[in-house]
């Protein structure tokens, strides 16, 4: 482990969930990947460069819909490597499932899915 690091102070009051998906790439390219939600309804991916850690970078996967969610957890699907699993829970009880048939292409055009329904889970949900 290495000793804790300070990332950029600002322009992280509108996230709602923020969770740690996975790191890709080598030496000064190598990044740490986040994904979350914003209090305007985005879906958002942030790519942390880890040599330069106050160097953040942002993308917007999906500009409305992601606001209700009070927990977002990303997850690995064994049949489709490539692709990502992410599970929406409301305050409410309420969960959404969908996929992304492409984790890396920083895109959202292809992710599909949508609300399973009030299911009662009222606890959050964590990253992988």
């Amino acid at each position: 482990m290495s000793a804790p690091v300070r990332l950029r102070a600002t322009g992280w009051n509108a996230v709602k969930t923020l969770t740690f998906e996975r790191t890709e790439g080598t030496g000064t390219a190598k990044v740490d990947v986040l994904i979350g939600t914003k209090t305007s309804g985005e879906l958002v991916e942030w790519r942390i460069n880890v040599a330069k850690p106050t160097t953040i970078s942002s993308t917007v996967l999906k500009s409305t819909g992601w606001g209700g969610f009070t927990s977002l957890s990303s997850g690995y699907c064994g049949s489709h490597p490539s692709g990502r699993s992410l599970l929406g829970i409301t305050a409410a009880g309420a969960a959404a499932v969908y996929f992304d048939a492409n984790r890396t292409d920083r895109r959202g055009t292809d992710i599909k899915g949508g609300s399973l329904g009030s299911l009662g889970w009222t606890a959050k949900g964590y990253g992988q």
